[in-house]
């Protein structure tokens, strides 16, 4: 229960109207009460705009048609513009913004996970910001070539361009997407670079593309058995908390591996191009 609540707590998973991938969100769901009786009621952005309500100097969000006032707010949507189709999904994610509860992510490390910031942060002023020199300087010998398309960037946007275009098998054109599917490889990325005005450049960035190795390895897909050279993607769970002034816990909180075939260009699990795997360490 939050401190001065006049309704039970609870979490609030912020889903697709037409949400496909319930599973693991049911899971989440029944972990959390079988473990720490906390409930967790799921709603799409409209659903908040339609029903969520701000009170006090704190700004608490209440949902006084189901009884609860949310905690935490944990976003599965609102990573795509799909997700924003209406006003009342922008004014959704702006009361949930403003209010009291902590929000996972926040807008800043959601903001983090876009391209562009990547491609921002990658720079060595703006990593000099936030790492000492040393610890910098490491960082940049682990990052790919990322390069931003801005309509004002001159000449380097017109160098990495046309480098682009005569290699484009040792780039990708990256949106402002997550999930797979969205990023164009090769001569169709090619293609792109040369038919695309400036405005509509500058919504990408231009990454080098990593050859990692390969192993040989076996996928399941809807019940079929296939395989053969795949490549591996390891993910890193962090978990932190903090209020923007003081941190309250960052720790690691496990992994996960996706496995492809190597001949596959992307990468997205629930969109039907990797699998999960399980790492073998020698």
């Amino acid at each position: 229960r939050s401190a001065g609540a006049t309704l039970p707590a609870a979490v609030l998973m912020v889903v697709q109207p037409a949400e496909r991938n319930v599973t693991d969100q049911r899971g989440i769901e029944s972990c959390l009460w079988a473990k720490h009786k906390v409930p967790l009621v799921r709603m799409s952005m409209a659903e908040v705009a339609a029903h969520a309500s701000l009170h006090g100097p704190t700004r608490r969000i209440r949902f006084t048609h189901r009884g609860f006032e949310a905690s935490v707010v944990y976003f599965r949507a609102g990573y795509t513009p799909n997700d924003y189709p209406t006003e009342a999904e922008w004014q959704g994610r702006e009361m949930l913004e403003m209010s009291f509860a902590i929000k996972c992510p926040s807008v800043g490390q959601h903001l983090a996970g876009t391209k562009k910031v990547q491609q921002l942060l990658s720079a060595p002023a703006t990593l000099a910001r936030f790492a000492p020199p040393a610890d910098a300087t490491f960082l940049q010998s682990c990052f790919a070539g990322l390069y931003g398309l801005d309509a004002t960037g001159g000449p380097e946007v017109e160098e990495a361009v046309a480098m682009a275009v005569a290699s484009p098998e040792g780039y990708v054109l990256k949106p402002q997407r997550e999930g797979g599917g969205n990023n164009l490889f090769g001569q169709e990325m090619a293609e792109a670079l040369r038919s695309m005005g400036k405005e509509e450049r500058s919504a990408y960035i231009l990454m080098q593309r990593i050859v990692p190795p390969t192993h040989p390895c076996l996928l399941m897909k809807g019940g079929a058995v296939s395989g053969g050279a795949c490549a591996a993607e390891l993910g890193v769970y962090g978990l932190f908390l903090g209020d923007g002034r003081t941190q309250a816990l960052n720790v690691g909180a496990g992994h996960l591996l996706r496995a492809k075939m190597a001949d596959v260009n992307e990468g997205g699990v629930v969109a039907g191009f990797a699998a999960l795997s399980s790492p073998v360490l020698q």
